[in-house]
């Protein structure tokens, strides 16, 4: 950038405006901010089967997360709203759990704070990981347009369908609720029962249930049957976890 036009944006940035502005809000705005991780959202009803982030033995609900830092909730101040700090936070997830230093690196809406990890182990990396996949499919689902023959025709009353050919489609009749189709393979969703993947009909362990919620959590605009479904996942998830040993 010529001498000139760098001096012209500066000032632009710097200006005088009716009340003063972060650094994060001028970045953003100048579109100067890049996350190096992909952020998904997690659900506010918090199934036990989700990582949790804890400070001082303090629950600190997870608002979104990614391999490199995640955003919580904080309405009582129990992380002092000072950027830069770094502190030990602990990561919990239903077969195991760390501690790991973190740096606050962001404070939004007066009570979410943005950390960033600074050390994290291997085990927990691949856990993050894969729920950050799936949330990451998630994003890219769409809905198509409805066609009444199509439903006769393909048994698929509501289908949702991304770019790169993942999809999601609720079946109109028989045992299944609906298919979903990944990277990774197939998962069929029985009514009110454990999800199963592939041709073999494998039930869905804990991990593998929290990604595919982490998934339905993150369509955007979902639709009555996506909620109704993640809210059947959520239900599965006590007692599964109770069952592999962990509740």
């Amino acid at each position: 950038m010529a001498l000139k036009s760098w001096g012209e944006f500066v000032k632009s940035v710097f200006k005088k405006t009716s009340e003063p502005q972060s650094l994060h809000h001028i970045a953003k705005a100048h579109g100067l901010l890049r996350r190096r991780f992909s952020r998904v959202d997690l659900p506010e009803s918090a199934p036990p089967c989700l990582p949790r982030i804890q400070f001082n033995e303090v629950n600190l609900p997870v608002v979104n997360l990614s391999v490199g830092g995640a955003c919580t909730k904080d309405p009582f101040d129990h992380v002092l709203p000072l950027l830069g700090q770094e502190l030990n936070l602990e990561l919990l997830w239903p077969s195991g759990r760390e501690v790991l230093a973190a740096r606050v690196v962001g404070i939004s809406k007066h009570v979410n704070r943005h950390f960033e990890f600074l050390s994290l182990s291997p085990a927990a990396s691949l856990v993050l990981a894969k729920l950050v996949h799936l949330g990451s499919i998630g994003k890219t689902l769409k809905p198509t347009a409805e066609d009444p023959s199509d439903e006769v025709r393909l048994n698929v009353s509501e289908l949702w369908v991304s770019p790169t050919g993942e999809n999601l489609k609720f079946h109109s009749l028989g045992e299944q609720t609906a298919t979903l189709v990944t990277d990774q393979g197939e998962w069929h969703f029985p009514k009110f029962r454990l999800p199963t993947f592939g041709t073999e009909g494998r039930p869905a362990d804990l991990q593998e249930l929290a990604e595919l919620i982490v998934l339905l959590s993150n369509i955007a605009r979902p639709s009555l049957k996506i909620r109704q479904l993640r809210m059947t996942l959520e239900n599965l998830s006590e007692p599964l976890l109770k069952a592999e040993g962990h509740g």
